[in-house]
Order: C-alpha cells, then sequence, then structure tokens
C-alpha cells in the first residue's frame, strides 16, 4: 500500500509540475470570461430599448440592402444587457464579413470586423480551442482529462482515513515550514476538489460533445425544409413575431436566417425554468413563405439524455445556480491557481531542504 501511494504521489507531482502552466491559463481565462457578456456590454452605453421585431427587420435591410453581395447568416442576444443583439453577417460563401451589435430597435452599437475582434472574444476563443481550431479543442480537452485524473489522485492521497478531518483542518499555528504549507495545501485541496472535478469533466464532454450526443444518442432537434414558393415572403419582424406570440414570457435568443435552399427559419427563446441565463433552448421553426409556425419544441419537453447533454454548459458555467453558481465557478477558478502556487512554492522547499 504504501509503494502504490507514493507512486500516486510521484505520479500526481509529476503531472502538476508538466501541465501547471497551462492549467493556470486555462483556469485564468475561465475566470476572467464568467462574467465576459455583462462586461463587454458595460462597455458600450446606451439606453436600455425593448426588442422591437418589426424596428429591427427595418434597421437590418439598411445594414445588408439588396445587392450588397452579403447575407445575414444569424441573430444572437449579446448575452450581457437586456435586449441587445449581435447580427453575423457574411459573404455568400460562408466568410465571417462583420458582426453588428444593436439594441431592441435596431439601433446600431458597434460593428467589428474579424480582424477587430475584443479583448473578450480573444480570451474565450483561448479558452475554448487556445485559438488554434480543431487541434486546439483536442489539446485541451486532453488537458482537461488529466487535469481531472489529477484531481482525482489528489483527492485519494488526501483522504484522511482513520485520521478523520483533523488532518483536513487548516495547520496549527505553531507548525513551521513545508509541514505549514503542506498542511495547507492539502487541506485547501481537498474541500475544493469535488467542485473542481466536477466543472473540469464538464469543460471535457463541452470539448467533445459530438462524440458524447454520438454514445448518448440523444434525440436530435431536426431542422424542417421547405423549398421557397412566396413572392413576397415574410420578413424578420413577422417570423419571430409569430415564434414569441407562442411564449409571450419568453426572451430571444437566436434567430437563424433561411438559405436559398430552404425557406425555414430557426428561432430559439429562453424560457422561464431553463438552464441556461441567456440563450435558451426553446426551438421554434417558422415558414419562410407563409409565416406559419412548422414546429415548436419547447425545452422543458425534452428527453432526459437532450436535457443533460444541454444542460452540460450552463453547469460548467455555473449559470445553471443562478449567480451563486457562477460565483462558485469564479471561486473554483481561483482554488486551482491557488493549489498551483501552494503546490509550486512546497516542490520548491522541498528541493531546497534536499
Amino acid at each position: 500500500m504504501g509503494i502504490a501511494r507514493s507512486g500516486l504521489l510521484a505520479l500526481h507531482r509529476w503531472l502538476s509540475l508538466s501541465a501547471m502552466l497551462f492549467w493556470v491559463l486555462q483556469a485564468a481565462s475561465g475566470v476572467l470570461i464568467v462574467f465576459h457578456w455583462e462586461l463587454e456590454d458595460a462597455l458600450i452605453r446606451a439606453p436600455h430599448i425593448r426588442t422591437d421585431p418589426s424596428a429591427i427587420e427595418t434597421q437590418l435591410g439598411t445594414m445588408v440592402p439588396p445587392g450588397s453581395g452579403l447575407v445575414i447568416e444569424s441573430v444572437w442576444t449579446s448575452g450581457g444587457a437586456k435586449d441587445r443583439y449581435d447580427v453575423y453577417v457574411e459573404t455568400p460563401d460562408g466568410d465571417a464579413e462583420r458582426t453588428i451589435r444593436i439594441d431592441g430597435a435596431g439601433n446600431i452599437l458597434r460593428t467589428l470586423t474579424p480582424a477587430e475582434s475584443g479583448v473578450f472574444d480573444a480570451i474565450v476563443g483561448f479558452h475554448h480551442d487556445l485559438l488554434a481550431g480543431e487541434t486546439g479543442r483536442w489539446i485541451v480537452g486532453i488537458s482537461g482529462l488529466l487535469l481531472a485524473g489529477n484531481i482525482g489522485i489528489a483527492l485519494f492521497l488526501a483522504w484522511p482515513g482513520r485520521q478523520r478531518l483533523r488532518a483536513l483542518k487548516p495547520p496549527a499555528k505553531s507548525a513551521r515550514g513545508i509541514p505549514r504549507l503542506y498542511g495547507w495545501h492539502r487541506a485547501v485541496g481537498f474541500w475544493g476538489a469535488l467542485p473542481a472535478l466536477a466543472l473540469s469533466l464538464a469543460g471535457v464532454l463541452l470539448v467533445f460533445q459530438d462524440s458524447a450526443e454520438a454514445w448518448l444518442a440523444p434525440t436530435s432537434i431536426a431542422k424542417p425544409t421547405e423549398p421557397w414558393t412566396a413572392a413576397s415572403p415574410p420578413g424578420f419582424g413577422k417570423v419571430v413575431g409569430a415564434a414569441m406570440a407562442l411564449y409571450p414570457d419568453a426572451r430571444l435568443a437566436d434567430v437563424s436566417f433561411p438559405t436559398p435552399d430552404s425557406a425555414v427559419w430557426r428561432v430559439r427563446l429562453r424560457t422561464d425554468g431553463e438552464a441556461r441565463r441567456a440563450y435558451g433552448r426553446t426551438t421554434v421553426f417558422v415558414s419562410g413563405n407563409s409565416g406559419q409556425i412548422l414546429a415548436s419544441l419547447p425545452a422543458s419537453a425534452a428527453p432526459p439524455r437532450r436535457a443533460f447533454l444541454d444542460g452540460i454548459f450552463p453547469f460548467h458555467t455555473g449559470e445553471i445556480a443562478g449567480l451563486p453558481g457562477r460565483l462558485a465557478v469564479v471561486a473554483t477558478g481561483l482554488w486551482l491557481l491557488t493549489m498551483a502556487f501552494l503546490g509550486l512554492v512546497l516542490w520548491k522547499m522541498r528541493r531546497r531542504a534536499r
């Protein structure tokens, strides 16, 4: 048993020292982006205007006039201030051209090209995939698995056993040097290990969500298809209005525009009781020919497996528990930074002692 324990301790130390810098950067970026929606909107000073789909439709026509060679791919809530949205404008072949933030009446608050993405976008991109696309996502996912395994090893090593909870209290004031630092490292590490383990595993599932969906085989949300037939199709205002009429108390989350191949709009709403704070999962499909509802899929009726997958993101960000949950995520990130600092100092002190 002693040999196995010493081997786990050596593995824990080796993993910590090898991946510490990467984990610190991931933890720091995670802490910074928990409230990045609110911080970003706070930097754009403008009065609050309630959402008016018809007014937004009028303004969208001026942003991308006929003959401009550009298309609006989707409109998403900004996630920060209420009734603010980001309009994603693309070229016909799908290349991002610019992102326009608007208020509830469609008034332009800010315009960004891909080269002008803000600091928050860069931090979010680094946290998600190191700004390196699919390769970066794999690196983040594998490092998350290593972090979860390392936390599990540390939790096993710190388990009090016969010493009971006395070993998990802060060290006595009389303790000095290595024993005192080790006592703090063990006590702080034990009490924060389970939340950190859960959040790291949720992050791994987000990275490999496609694989998780294939494994769980949840009921997918199949988008209806419909060919274009109308000479004068309904616009953004009528389509969004029809969707929101089904859920009068809901908030608009995002709208995906129809394509040349399919005259179907997808409108997603955030209804009461959903785990996500802004990006709701209640989905309504609307005909681009008649403006009639083709399908309505409330989030509350999602099958258990689908609900589990949809709940991974709000769990990882803490949104599932409101403001206290998001603060808990920040605290967990700070816990990881603290553990890295204590572990590094402890390692250096032991090297000097030898």
